[in-house]
């Protein structure tokens, strides 16, 4: 078989995919590939674009315009960046183009939020892929990135109906125990004397019902948070001040599993206006889950650490322990998404912190891989006035 020859094609006729690099296509038979292909990218309803190795956009088709609200001339010469969304951390992408530059990988795929030109969320499921030559050297990446918006919608709508008959079930629940705590209650202390194994007994099953009864409650909580019904008290206050309150909080938790939490602040970050105990207790379940994370370990550190990310005040909180399943990530903050159930974890804390965090217009995240470990990041507005 004889070695396929290449030749460079003629310019297009068509100005919407002329570009600044030449296609080389196969000398026999290679226009009408180039034809199917160029059809291809023009006519596919995922937003497709194609970068140089310097993360220069060089070419974008018809859907990306739709999906992102930027023309081709805007967007050619700039890099993805327009497109990044605060929600999408500087680990996200490290972790993307650590696994792209893989050989053993060689691409990254997964669900992540961009940014439109007008500033509103477009979530999208992307896809980046190296394009090489007849050599096999990669020469461009593309990223195709398919709007998962009304996925997303769909998803809504079926927390509206699981929040719904959640209700519904947690009002019979509490009727339901309401009855039995009160017959334990007349057993230990109106009933004749018990056997003192058997008062034990009564005294955990009681301990058991009021861990239940402050499980529906707190759902019940989460449930007006979901809903937007979190009256705020703001107020300025220091960050760090905040920080190390939590922390004093925790250390009788800390010092017991051998934990040190250590604070870095790489910034002098002027006041947030934030709720401070509604703040303090979002801080005090993420670093409580990092410290009970790494619990036992000898000479572990949980750190801190506070920074500028654009315009806002970030504290990354970061453990070195095991790193999170990659598919767990997606779901890090839902309800009961808990890693810790053999130490009593309901997966309610990162659930009541993302919701407070997002109800002072701020943002969280999470990035986890075995060798950094699992860092929670916290967004929050800044307060101009020092």
């Amino acid at each position: 078989m004889g070695t396929k020859k290449y030749i460079e094609a003629k310019p297009c006729d068509d100005p919407a995919l002329e570009s600044a690099d030449p296609i080389y296509v196969e000398e026999n038979g290679g226009a009408a590939e180039v034809r199917i292909f160029r059809q291809s990218f023009l006519d596919s309803s995922d937003a497709i674009m194609i970068t140089d190795l310097q993360g220069i956009i060089v070419e974008v088709n018809p859907a990306f315009e739709t999906i992102y609200g930027f023309s081709r001339d805007e967007a050619i010469g700039r890099t993805p960046r327009i497109l990044r969304h605060d929600s999408s951390g500087p680990e996200l992408y490290l972790q993307m183009w650590n696994d792209i530059l893989d050989p053993a990988k060689g691409h990254w795929k997964g669900e992540i939020t961009n940014q439109r030109k007008d500033g509103t969320q477009v979530p999208v499921m992307l896809s980046i892929t190296p394009i090489r030559d007849a050599e096999g050297s990669t020469t461009h990446y593309m990223g195709l990135a398919m709007d998962i918006s009304e996925k997303r919608k769909l998803e809504a709508k079926v927390q509206q109906l699981r929040r719904e008959y959640g209700a519904f079930l947690r009002h019979e629940m509490r009727n339901r125990l309401a009855a039995v705590t009160g017959y334990l209650e007349l057993a230990m202390n109106h009933a004749e004397p018990v056997p003192e194994r058997l008062g034990k007994y009564l005294k955990s099953t009681q301990e058991a019902l009021f861990s239940t009864v402050k499980i529906i409650d707190a759902l019940r909580e989460l449930e007006h948070y979901e809903l937007g019904q979190i009256e705020l008290e703001k107020q300025p206050v220091s960050l760090r001040a905040l920080i190390e309150r939590a922390c004093a909080d925790l250390r009788p938790i800390s010092d017991q599993g051998g934990v040190s939490i250590e604070i870095q602040e790489d910034a002098d970050l002027s006041p947030v206006q934030v709720d401070p105990p509604k703040m303090e207790s979002v801080f005090f379940n993420l670093l409580k889950n990092a410290v009970e994370h790494v619990s036992g370990i000898p000479g572990e550190v949980v750190s801190v650490r506070l920074y500028k990310e654009r315009n806002r005040a970030a504290v990354a909180m970061n453990n070195r322990g095991a790193s999170v399943p990659r598919d767990r990530l997606a779901t890090f903050f839902e309800r009961f998404n808990t890693t810790k159930k053999d130490k009593g974890g309901t997966g309610l804390g990162t659930t009541y912190a993302a919701l407070i965090t997002r109800a002072h217009g701020g943002d969280i995240r999470v990035a986890s891989n075995a060798r950094d470990g699992t860092t929670v990041t916290v967004l929050l507005p800044q307060n101009d006035a020092k």
